[in-house]
């Protein structure tokens, strides 16, 4: 898979990467680091010089899994379910579009059900790619209720968004403190 190269978007975005880009939590880095020098005796003596730095560099570590659970940048799978009245309700509340039990609520909260119903494979499943789509801009800092969930692309970006781990990046603090040991061991 080629790697898209991209700018550093503004704080608080996501930029402007496709779904589809695979992203990978931040590398983990931990430097551990041991010298040693034999020194010969007379006859079979001999004696080691040891010094061990562990986590020598002690760098900070982005979070990956907060928990340990979900994704890096969602933190669970997307809903597949059809989209209920009360999600379509507090859709149609937050962007002035009549309620689900008006005639003309009904006719678009049907159409935001098709749009589940209509992509389902025999199984009952939705295909593998049904979530590739484009991130916009500002899509970590955007309310869910922003998008237009009466489109294809505004629905998969609802709940998308739905899913976004709120965690993805943050700074923290592994309990691995920084070490050095020394050693001297004597062979008779």
């Amino acid at each position: 898979m080629k790697e898209a190269a991209f700018t550093r978007p503004a704080k608080g975005t996501l930029g402007d990467a496709p779904r589809s880009l695979g992203i990978r939590g931040p590398v983990q880095r931990y430097f551990d680091v041991s010298f040693q020098k034999d020194i010969r005796m007379r006859g079979t003596r001999r004696a080691q010089l040891r010094v061990d730095l562990l986590n020598a560099l002690n760098r900070p570590n982005f979070r990956i899994n907060p928990g340990d659970s979900g994704t890096d940048l969602f933190g669970s799978l997307p809903s597949e379910a059809v989209i209920t009245a009360a999600e379509y309700d507090t859709w149609a509340r937050a962007n002035s579009r009549p309620l689900s039990s008006t005639a003309d609520g009904a006719a678009l909260f049907g159409a935001a059900q098709q749009i589940i119903r209509g992509n389902l494979l025999p199984s009952g499943a939705l295909p593998i790619d049904f979530f590739t789509v484009r991130l916009p801009q500002r899509f970590a800092t955007t309310s869910p209720t922003a998008f237009d969930i009466t489109t294809v692309e505004g629905y998969k970006l609802y709940r998308l968004r739905q899913a976004y781990n709120q965690g993805f990046g943050q700074l923290f603090a592994p309990n691995n403190a920084r070490y050095v040991q020394f050693g001297l061991k004597l062979f008779f």
